[in-house]
């Protein structure tokens, strides 16, 4: 979706996550630039969005890119679907800072940021 008007901007508008330095660390490329984000969207249910996710994060992980799989759906099938539990708070809206959110999956480079019901 795209914001094109101020109005929209704020129906839309996330309170802002709390981000300390150490989590751009955390997204910086070995350069220093920050990485690429990929948004896999669709507004019918049973496209494979989940199931796209899941296996573009774990691919770009094999090939040796960090990657970080963000689960936004509030069935939470991302979450569960690499193996970890869905939290109780969504940790876009808990007040503290995101990187302690983040899960260590079991393949390595592929970190997750759990869904919540």
């Amino acid at each position: 979706m795209v914001l094109t008007s101020q109005k929209q901007r704020k129906r839309f508008a996330v309170r802002p996550a709390i981000f300390e330095p150490p989590i751009q660390q955390l997204l910086a490329t070995k350069d220093g630039s920050l990485g690429t984000t990929f948004c896999i969207a669709n507004q019918k249910g049973g496209v494979g969005k989940t199931t796209t996710s899941i296996n573009l994060a774990a691919a770009l992980a094999l090939s040796g890119k960090r990657t970080l799989l963000v689960d936004m759906d509030p069935q939470c099938n991302a979450t569960s679907g690499i193996g970890c539990q869905p939290v109780e708070r969504h940790p876009l809206i808990v007040d503290q800072a995101i990187r302690h959110s983040v899960l260590q999956t079991s393949l390595p480079g592929l970190s997750l940021l759990p869904g919540s019901n």
